[in-house]
């Protein structure tokens, strides 16, 4: 008895960059392909209801760090805060 398994696949080009930003994300054991499928097949966007009590439990300490980091965001220059991203 044989079996033959066809796989059909693509090349696709990446820049450098993007190359490198895949690498890192990428997990022990899983392929490009892989690693694609799991990355897309998240839920990007979620419903508001599902959000509904989310920060019941956050400390007024909390609150007022991210009060202070939205207001130190909203002074700041985009380019300020694209830089804190990257790194």
């Amino acid at each position: 008895m044989y079996l033959y398994i066809y796989m059909v696949s693509k090349n696709i080009s990446l820049k450098p960059e993007a190359y490198e930003r895949l690498l890192s994300l990428k997990e022990a054991e899983e392929s490009f392909s892989d690693e694609i499928l799991r990355l897309t097949g998240r839920k990007t966007m979620i419903g508001l209801k599902e959000c509904f009590g989310l920060w019941k439990d956050i400390s007024e300490k909390d609150i007022k760090t991210m009060e202070a980091a939205i207001i130190t965001s909203k002074s700041s220059k985009t380019s300020d805060i694209a830089k804190k991203w990257k790194s």
